[in-house]
């Protein structure tokens, strides 16, 4: 058993020069007073090929009606929609994300007063795509119509908890390890039951934003002069940070 302070202290110190992570010892009083336990923290970190994107893109134009904003919007969409099946996109691959239509108003300084000019339709899609060879194509075909705008486009993995669950085995095993490492320099203690587990994820992927089709359209047209441009071989970075509590006791 754990006696004295000055094991406490030498855990304490002890753990305050490993540099391979965050390392703790605590007294736990909600055991008793001579219980101890040691937590320790490790990262792993882990680039996966994105094999989908997403590309968010939507339909504009403003028209001196509501019917006349809906007529001309649909058959943009139609347009639009005919070229990504061209693409053999999967129509269940094609979602509508929101549609709205609202009066535009534009102040006049003069008058003092909001006068109408028309009626903007706005119809927002987001598209799945499984072929990124394809990709810098299906964008600037979508960029070719002069009611698109394309909002954003990002990468995903089609099995993204298989990957994640990968990278938090590594850093699982990092933590274990670790904790082994340090008891095995204290040769009075020893690892026993585990008290508590905590872990976060990082797998956010950042959108390539392009508010103007042109410049999209420019973009995928010179993919291959500058790589850098390339909506194409996008990595995903999975990062997962595990934290292990263990109760100590003695080795003897």
């Amino acid at each position: 058993m754990i006696q004295s302070r000055r094991l406490k202290y030498f855990l304490f110190l002890s753990l305050a020069f490993i540099s391979l992570g965050k390392c703790y010892a605590y007294s736990s009083p909600l055991i008793n007073q001579e219980a101890s336990f040691i937590e320790v923290s490790a990262k792993a970190s882990q680039n996966f090929k994105a094999d989908l994107a997403y590309i968010n893109f939507s339909i504009k134009n403003l028209s001196n009606t509501v019917s006349e904003a809906n007529t001309i919007n649909e058959q943009e969409s139609k347009k639009i929609i005919s070229v990504l099946r061209k693409h053999r996109i999967n129509s269940k691959n094609i979602e509508i994300q929101n549609y709205r239509v609202r009066p535009n108003k534009e102040y006049n300084h003069r008058t003092k007063k909001s006068e109408l000019k028309g009626y903007e339709a706005n119809k927002s899609y987001k598209v799945k795509i499984q072929d990124l060879s394809k990709l810098d194509l299906i964008v600037a075909s979508i960029s070719d119509s002069d009611y698109s705008e394309i909002n954003n486009v990002f990468y995903d993995l089609s099995d993204r908890e298989k990957a994640k669950l990968e990278v938090y085995k590594l850093a699982t095993r990092n933590a274990v390890n670790k904790a082994k490492t340090i008891v095995a320099e204290i040769p009075s203690i020893k690892l026993s039951r585990i008290h508590r587990i905590k872990d976060s994820f990082s797998d956010f992927v950042k959108p390539v934003y392009k508010h103007r089709s042109n410049s999209l359209r420019l973009m995928a047209s010179s993919a291959s002069a500058d790589e850098e441009n390339s909506f194409t071989n996008k990595d995903i970075k999975i990062t997962s940070e595990i934290s292990i509590s263990y109760f100590l006791e003695s080795a003897e």
